[in-house]
């Protein structure tokens, strides 16, 4: 019960669907496990492999204001390609950000960042790097990658690069996921006891 008072303040968010008990967090999360659970019924990855290239990449895609579903469409291209986890997503955000590998890209005709200084999107960069790669020898390619991605992450930038296509299908698939969670877990929850509610906590704490 509510004691005397003078006045109640409540918050209305601008999504907020209040004849259906959705506020504007809960829509938003809901849209969330729509993404992340397409991406891993259309990869080769377990549940735990995307959460734990959630939680690489996440925080290195989240700093460069790149989205969800740019992130997940990544993480599921690389799976399919072998590699799961993604510490080498996670480094190519990073080495965008340097300004010797800026300067080595922009030298090429490759601008990593927008007019405001802001790194562009990982698909849009991915895909102005492949056509530059595509070009070279294979020795030199392989040089390049190493060059721009590093070490560790050569092997997801050669990846990313060779699949554009296979990259921009995935996320345009991922644009259109609506319901999905909620039919995946249903029956997830039949099998393995739960698995999906373990797999969202991962979403915590990632902030893309």
């Amino acid at each position: 019960e509510i004691g005397i008072v003078d006045s109640i303040f409540t918050r209305v968010g601008a999504s907020d669907d209040l004849s259906a008990g959705q506020s504007t967090f809960m829509i938003e999360m809901a849209e969330v496990a729509d993404i992340l659970t397409a991406t891993a019924n259309g990869s080769a990855q377990t549940l735990t492999d995307l959460a734990e290239g959630l939680k690489m990449a996440g925080p290195q895609a989240a700093a460069a204001k790149d989205n969800i579903v740019n992130v997940s469409g990544a993480l599921g291209v690389l799976a399919n390609m072998g590699i799961k986890g993604s510490l080498a997503l996670r480094k190519a955000y990073s080495q965008f950000a340097k300004t010797d590998i800026q300067n080595k890209l922009k030298a090429i005709g490759i601008a990593t960042t927008d007019a405001n200084g802001n790194l562009r999107s990982m698909p849009d960069i991915m895909t102005d790097i492949a056509r530059k790669m595509n070009a070279m020898p294979t020795a030199k390619r392989l040089g390049f990658a190493e060059e721009i991605f590093d070490l560790r992450g050569s092997l997801a930038g050669l990846q990313l690069g060779g699949n554009i296509q296979q990259l921009d299908d995935f996320i345009k698939k991922l644009k259109n996921v609506q319901g999905t969670a909620a039919a995946t877990a249903t029956e997830m929850d039949k099998g393995i006891g739960g698995a999906f509610r373990i797999f969202m906590s991962a979403v915590e704490g990632c902030q893309i």
